[in-house]
């Protein structure tokens, strides 16, 4: 190897005029190592905005396709907690005022809406299901192991539940369903009366100081203020119902009810029993005994409505029922 390749190679031997002017002429483009790395921690910076914009953007995207694949979460502003699910039926139900698409989440404070043409279903935990009939507002007033209560404002609700007496209540305007193990429907008027038919087990209405206790087959009209009526069977007379809606509501006499009641109607007349002044209890002990020959109804109910004495009559007259 000659001197000139020397100098090109290790850069020993004698310098070439033009190969050092070229050196001096790409010196500006070498190699700085502490340059090199400088500029790398300066792309890495500015690439982060891009890297997180790309980020956001795909996070954007999915929730996008949830959006429209599943329906919206409830995003209604201070509303979290406990929920239930709720899957619609039909129409353009809404959580919160937000459209339900799909299915979404009702927590607790949030308003579920149908409007005349719309139908949802409310997934209570794991006990059972609501179904939200048009033109209905329903809430979660809360949701626990120890209770799950919603809130009925209007329109017309069917529930089927399979769980503990008194784990699922609904309140309206006018007094409380407390689910007693059973299916039922239950509709809220716009005056906030409500009407109550249970279809298998039975419900106690309670407000304003009454319960109404409602079987199977049997049902139950309330009053804003003035709390649960006397349950009825939905087949007894005409007659009888018109005695028992002057009764519970008009001031109606006592004596109408007691002529038109038939055996199966001493349901009613159990009821009865506890909401005249005692001076009439005698009245409605005699006519229950005529009714059901077999039954004899305990003075000490006669006396003080002893509530040990009342569940035994029941029982006693639930054979007929």
């Amino acid at each position: 190897m000659n001197d000139e390749q020397d100098y090109l190679f290790d850069g020993s031997g004698p310098v070439d005029r033009e190969v050092e002017a070229l050196e001096k002429a790409l010196r500006p483009l070498a190699y700085r190592e502490r340059e090199h790395a400088v500029a790398t921690k300066v792309r890495a910076k500015a690439s982060w905005p891009v890297r997180a914009a790309a980020i956001l953007a795909l996070a954007a995207a999915a929730a996008l396709m949830v959006y429209h694949g599943r329906g919206p979460q409830a995003p209604v502003a201070g509303v979290s907690g406990p929920s239930f699910q709720v899957v619609r039926e039909t129409g353009a139900p809404t959580i919160g005022g937000a459209r339900l698409v799909g299915s979404g989440d009702l927590h607790e404070g949030a308003w579920l809406e149908t409007d005349s043409s719309s139908r949802a279903n409310i997934r209570v935990a794991d006990i059972g299901n609501v179904r939200v009939s048009p033109d209905s507002k329903v809430r979660i007033v809360r949701t626990g192991e120890r209770e799950h209560r919603l809130a009925l404002d209007r329109g017309r609700i069917d529930a089927v539940v399979n769980a503990p007496p008194r784990l699922f209540v609904v309140d309206t305007p006018s007094v409380s369903a407390v689910d007693l193990g059973c299916a039922y429907h239950l509709v809220v008027r716009d005056d906030g009366s409500s009407l109550l038919h249970v279809d298998t087990g039975q419900v106690s209405l309670e407000g304003k100081g009454r319960e109404a206790w409602v079987p199977a087959g049997a049902e139950c009209v309330t009053r804003k203020g003035l709390g649960p009526g006397t349950p009825s069977w939905t087949d007894s007379t005409p007659a009888f119902h018109a005695a028992l809606v002057a009764f519970d509501w008009e001031q109606g006499a006592l004596e109408p009810v007691l002529r038109e009641a038939d055996t199966p109607d001493t349901l009613s007349l159990w009821h009865v029993l506890q909401r005249v002044p005692e001076a009439d209890r005698p009245k409605v002990a005699q006519r229950i005994e005529k009714l059901a020959p077999y039954v004899s109804v305990p003075e000490p109910i006669l006396k003080s409505l002893d509530a040990a004495a009342l569940l035994t009559l029941r029982k006693s007259l639930s054979h007929i029922w």
